[in-house]
């Protein structure tokens, strides 16, 4: 039997779709999460951290992860239709997920306080939310 047959294949369009619904969700629960604790905190510096994560994260997306998503926009245009649609993050990507929720879990058991916790997870939230941007517009403009 081929494997062929049962290899999960999709769209460039399904799987620009894919990466964009998973930076998108990702990124809304780490904000969501971040604000609960930020704001949960009730710490003088909530202000401040909350301006902080929200510029240090904008950065981050704007010049970080626009890369990365630059990249694997390029990747699954290249792979083409009718590929495996686990594809659509190479093997080290699928692996640096692995690593950062190993990290988060790391950072939620390390004794931060919540103000701290929630500032680094909102920007982290917001860097990704603003990275899948790319793969939105990418998505929506993919003939």
């Amino acid at each position: 039997m081929s494997t062929s047959k049962i290899k999960p294949a999709s769209s460039c369009k399904t799987q620009l779709l894919l990466a964009a619904v998973m930076w998108t969700l990702v990124g809304c629960g780490l904000l969501g999460f971040g604000l609960k604790w930020l704001i949960g905190s009730n710490s003088k510096w909530m202000l401040l951290l909350l301006l902080a994560a929200v510029i240090v994260g904008g950065a981050k997306g704007h010049f970080i992860l626009r890369k990365s998503a630059q990249r694997t926009i390029q990747r699954i245009q290249t792979r083409g239709d009718g590929t495996c649609i686990f594809g659509v993050f190479s093997i080290w990507q699928w692996l640096l997920v692995g690593v950062m929720m190993t990290g988060g879990r790391f950072l939620r058991t390390s004794g931060l306080t919540d103000d701290l916790l929630g500032a680094l997870y909102a920007s982290i939230g917001a860097a990704l939310i603003i990275g899948s941007l790319h793969f939105w517009k990418s998505r929506l403009s993919y003939q």
